[in-house]
């Protein structure tokens, strides 16, 4: 579950997103599923939420407990 309760700065905030976009670039067609997407963007924030900023371990997250298409 994700912490209601967390601010992030602006940069912080352009950190994740460019996790997130790498992480989509890193999929097949096949996996660029809503279903996937939403599970990483979840994954990055859920990680995030623990402190963590480096952006090796965010995309380590970010890809896991994907499904198939």
């Amino acid at each position: 579950m994700i912490a209601q309760d967390v601010a992030y700065s602006p940069e912080e905030l352009a950190g994740f997103k460019a996790v997130f976009d790498d992480a989509l670039a890193s999929l097949s067609p096949l996996m660029l599923t809503t279903g996937n997407r939403l599970q990483i963007a979840q994954n990055v924030l859920a990680c995030a939420a623990t402190g963590e900023r480096d952006p090796v371990e965010l995309g380590q997250a970010a890809l896991a407990s994907l499904e198939a298409g």
